[in-house]
């Protein structure tokens, strides 16, 4: 009888010997498959970067075929190969990167198209002598090549897909930032001349365009290909196919949004307003083949006016994440006359036009309990 229970109690021992032991490996292997997790998506993220800094010596040298070994990126290495594919095209190249990183390697190809680039304007999706005062941030992002002449101001996650250049070889940063450069850099690359002879887009928009002198235009574009128009305030509206040389100018004050179907640049020797949303017939996000282009060229600004989110419509798209966040929103409702908002607006350093407070105006529809908590009225006008 004792050595029965002798022979248990070690089998038990064994048995529980055995289970400890089977817990220190499940934890074991477990550590070791995050590290494994990590290490391929490190030396994936590792073998794009790589990609990314072939392409920038690409635009630098276009004609350069060949391998680099052992580029040391973030705590791993890259070896790269560049090759042509002329059985794809004879302007198409082949980058393979092999990445490494503590043990685990990945493999990224991209096929990329090198083509002359267009000296004009147009190429860029962002163009400006100078970034005083401009900031992107997080919620930024671009499709095409942006340049500056002179430096970007960065701050959290803003996200370039084209390549980003700049004549300054650095730039400012605020906080904690963190770019996405996933179509190249070149920073401190020389300067591109940002003059513009309007007297070439006067006579094009004279010959073939549309063209008005010493009055102040509005333009809404159709999805049609057609937009409406009228000169001066107190004009009447008129519809005009988009011209066939696609320019529309004038020398004083421009007003424009809609939707934009076909390709057409507008100009003026003064300021282009934005008083609405302007967008895409066919979204080029949405359809990379699209060919809808919209070209703004004032030779003193582009300014987009204020947008007070008057309408239920406009201010749902805020309201809507705010609700997701668990947000409680509030209304501030008070009365103002036309007479008010444009005496308050003539106080301040950008004057927007009187007609343009009118249209606004006429367009405030007020808050609604489905779309706020609280709305709160004050009694008089705000001063």
């Amino acid at each position: 009888m004792g050595r029965a229970v002798i022979i248990i109690l070690a089998g038990m021992t064994v048995l529980f010997g055995g289970f400890k032991l089977n817990i220190q490996d499940t934890a074991t292997e477990a550590v070791g498959n995050s590290i494994l997790e990590y290490s391929a998506v490190q030396s994936k993220y590792i073998a794009e970067s790589a990609i990314n800094s072939i392409m920038t010596q690409l635009i630098s040298d276009p004609t350069w075929r060949g391998n680099k070994s052992n580029i040391s990126i973030s705590g791993g290495i890259a070896d790269v190969s560049v090759i042509s594919r002329p059985d794809i095209s004879g302007n198409t190249v082949e980058i393979k990167s092999t990445s490494l990183f503590y043990g685990v390697s990945d493999t990224v190809k991209a096929i990329i198209d090198i083509v002359p680039l267009s000296d004009r304007f147009s190429r860029f999706s962002y163009f400006s002598d100078n970034e005083d005062g401009i900031w992107f941030y997080s919620s930024d992002t671009i499709s095409g090549p942006i340049h500056t002449n002179g430096r970007f101001n960065l701050t959290g996650t803003p996200v370039f897909y084209g390549l980003i250049s700049s004549v300054s070889p650095t730039y400012e940063t605020f906080g904690f930032t963190d770019p996405r450069f996933l179509g190249g850099t070149n920073f401190g690359t020389d300067p591109i001349n940002l003059s513009v002879d309007f007297t070439e887009l006067q006579n094009a928009a004279q010959n073939g365009g549309h063209y008005v002198s010493n009055s102040v235009l509005y333009l809404i574009f159709q999805s049609d290909g057609t937009y409406k128009y009228k000169v001066g305030s107190s004009g009447s509206w008129f519809t005009n196919p988009i011209p066939s040389n696609g320019i529309i100018a004038g020398n004083r004050n421009i007003y424009v949004e809609g939707v934009v179907s076909g390709q057409v640049t507008v100009a003026t020797t003064r300021t282009i307003y934005i008083s609405d949303d302007i967008v895409y017939a066919d979204d080029p996000t949405v359809n990379p083949e699209s060919t809808d282009l919209l070209g703004l060229i004032a030779m003193d600004d582009v300014i987009i006016l204020d947008n007070t989110n008057t309408m239920t419509k406009a201010r749902r798209r805020w309201l809507a994440p705010a609700r997701a966040r668990d947000f409680r929103i509030n209304a501030v409702l008070f009365p103002v006359t036309k007479s008010v908002l444009k005496d308050r607006q003539s106080k301040r350093d950008k004057f927007v036009p009187y007609d343009v407070i009118d249209k606004m105006y006429d367009r405030m529809q007020l808050p609604m309990y489905g779309d706020f908590d609280d709305i709160i009225v004050v009694d008089s006008n705000l001063e």
